[in-house]
């Protein structure tokens, strides 16, 4: 078959295939391109797509997607998520399905048109004729029900140049790709594998014409005919580059889009640049591993008269921001897209602020990808082979907070773990101009026993963290003047555990919390509807319980909004009998265990003040009572005593004596 340029299907079909008697031997039929491999698509489908935003952290890690840690869905192997789903082998195994079906919808993007059907003699193989110009590439694939088949490529004396069997483990189905490096005569051949069967198969193939953007000088490049060609961009495992097509004034460049990411052998990459394609509409691309990545180009828009296009491609090395005694901080030219790579904490809250960008240029976080853990010469490792998610995905790495309404130059977030984490965005600001890079701790340190102060701006929220323990009693205020408060508390996980709005001409809160899960509490304190601003105060205080034991008591006497605890320990073997006295039950009564989870102790009250229990336990059991007051003043008792007229464990039977 005979090819210039981009030879459309109709060429193909139209080409005529002709047998040979085998002449080619085993061993060079196995010489495969040693950056083989298979992938998806992540920008433009995300073939392995999810917690790095259509990439392979989807249906390998589950899609990890909150906030703007990865976006997950977006690709055809995210959406699928942990939800416990990569626990279940079936689960898995299904999710593998799903990646594999969505690589097979991706390649006709590139690879699309009828096949051409014909018959294979055993022993022999059929071949199509090509006619290429240095940097012509060829993309062919095959199938068949009858064998299994294999694709090569072979010059005028036979030499086999680049051949595939196998699209990846598992498929049969041969995909090949190859770059014509010197202009001339080259033959595509389908064989059967081992050339012991023959029988009916369908191939089908393309050759495109290429523009090389090996570094970052502008390419001009004038094509043969206007239709859609390829951009080779090498790379390095984890480089990130940006395709750029440049128009002029003059009408005499054609622009075209990317419309899909191939990876060194044909296949779809997998899309690891997730969520930092946001910072431009040109397409990014970061290279899983090193080798030559090509761009689906389509031209559209204005045609200049000779299909002539001009691309670049840039190429962003993340900056190492610089330490400061508030944080981090960096600086960056207005208007080109700039990535930093920062490490964060498990636990920690962090600011990110760009001040001088306007307040709707574009601030992207995401997880570094880490591409030290492929290795294309291992099926199991290979990046661009659909895989089976991990048993133990890890969890996401960041989740984005409320920072302030409206304003996208700021974000704040938490970090879930340690890692590492790319800040990107598109730096659209004064032309000609720098901007800075801010990123420090976004939360206040909320002391105890003690009144903090803040002055709330206009659709910001202001975070306090303080640090509990399982079974911690503690009260909070909070007043405001000036606006309606939003107050917020979220447990060590970021769950959202106390939400308190007032109503109208209402200015302050107060709440009570039994801390049940140790670790960093985070409190926001906003304006309901993001449109006030002035000051507040908030204040917490711990609360530690008083001891209760036989022979002391409980005794005091509680006030309305007084919060008052007592805790003690019951034995196995040892019964309690409780006597509860009030002088009014103006109080509400609370019973937890030393883990703050809900525990009670059995209480039948006989009359207006007084209430009688007995209590047994089957091992140590450690009461936290809590009392609330809700009315007039209450005073009370607890009493702990020997269960009367039973003989407690260990001790001897006193002896009768005779007379």
């Amino acid at each position: 078959m005979k090819a210039s340029g981009f030879s459309s299907i109709v060429a193909a079909l139209l080409a005529t295939s002709t047998c040979f008697a085998n002449s080619i031997a085993y061993a060079d039929l196995m010489k495969t391109d040693p950056q083989g491999g298979f992938g998806g698509q992540g920008g433009f489908g995300g073939a392995q797509g999810g917690g790095q935003g259509g990439g392979q952290g989807g249906a390998q890690g589950g899609a990890q997607s909150s906030g703007f840690a990865g976006r997950g869905g977006s690709g055809f192997g995210g959406g699928m998520g942990q939800n416990g789903f990569a626990n279940n082998q079936q689960a898995r195994n299904a999710q593998r399905d799903q990646v594999v079906r969505g690589i097979e919808q991706q390649i006709p993007r590139y690879l699309d048109g009828n096949e051409i059907k014909s018959v294979l003699t055993p022993g022999e193989f059929c071949e199509w004729n090509l006619k290429l110009k240095q940097g012509d590439v060829v993309i062919a694939e095959a199938r068949s029900d009858a064998f299994d088949p294999a694709l090569e490529i072979v010059d005028e004396k036979g030499k086999v140049l680049a051949s595939n069997d196998d699209r990846y483990p598992g498929d049969q189905r041969p995909l090949l790709m190859w770059r014509c490096k010197d202009a001339g005569k080259y033959d595509l051949h389908v064989r059967c594998f081992h050339d012991k069967s023959g029988g009916q198969f369908f191939v089908r193939f393309h050759t495109f014409e290429s523009v090389d953007l090996e570094g970052d000088a502008k390419v001009d490049k004038t094509l043969a005919t206007h239709g859609s060609f390829l951009v080779r961009i090498p790379m390095k495992a984890g480089q990130i580059k940006e395709i750029i097509s440049e128009m002029d004034n003059q009408g005499t460049l054609t622009a075209f889009r990317i419309t899909s990411l191939i990876s060194p052998t044909g296949l779809p990459d997998i899309g690891l640049s997730g969520d930092l394609q946001q910072v431009t509409s040109n397409t990014m691309i970061v290279a899983p591993v090193a080798g030559d990545y090509y761009g689906f180009a389509e031209p559209y828009g204005g045609i200049g008269p000779n299909h002539k296009i001009r691309a670049y491609v840039r190429t962003l090395v993340p900056i190492k921001p610089a330490e400061s005694k508030d944080g981090l901080v960096g600086s960056a030219p207005s208007n080109t897209p700039a990535v930093w790579e920062v490490s964060v904490k498990k636990g920690e809250v962090y600011r990110v602020a760009m001040p001088e960008l306007i307040p709707n240029a574009s601030l992207i976080l995401t997880e570094v990808p880490d591409v030290s853990k492929f290795d294309m010469t291992v099926p199991e490792l290979n990046p661009f082979f659909p895989q089976l998610p991990p048993e133990n995905p890890p969890s996401q790495l960041l989740m984005r907070l409320p920072g302030r309404a409206k304003d996208s130059r700021i974000g704040i977030f938490a970090a879930m773990r340690d890692g590492k984490v790319w800040i990107a965005t598109n730096a659209y600001g004064q032309q000609g101009k720098s901007f800075s890079m801010h990123m420090g701790p976004a939360a206040s340190t909320f002391s105890e026993h003690q009144t903090e102060s803040g002055r709330l701006k206009i659709g910001v929220t202001d975070y306090w963290s303080f640090d509990a323990k399982a079974g911690d009693v503690m009260t909070f205020k909070e007043q405001s003047d000036g606006f309606a408060p939003l107050v917020t508390v979220r447990d060590p996980d970021l769950n959202e555990t106390q939400r308190l709005e007032p109503p109208v001409d209402d200015y302050k809160s107060d709440w009570r919390m039994i801390f049940q899960k140790p670790g960093k509490y985070l409190v926001g304190i906003a304006c309901q509807g993001d449109g006030g601003s002035g000051s507040y105060s908030v204040s917490r205080n711990v609360l530690h319980a008083r001891p209760i034991a036989i022979g002391a008591p409980a005794v005091d006497t509680i006030h309305y909004g007084q919060v008052q605890i007592w805790q003690f320990t019951a034995e196995p073997g040892t019964p309690l009998y409780i006597h509860w006295k009030s002088s009014g039950w103006r109080y509400e009564v609370n019973v937890y265990d030393e883990k703050g989870q809900w525990a009670n102790f059995e209480r039948q009250q006989v009359d207006d003040e007084n209430a009688f229990g007995i209590l047994t336990v089957q091992k140590a059991q450690t009461f936290v009572i809590v009392l609330s007051g809700n009315g007039g003043p209450s005073s009370y008792s607890i009493e702990l005593n020997p269960l009367p007229g039973l003989q407690p464990k260990g001790q001897p039977k006193p002896v009768k004596k005779s007379h």
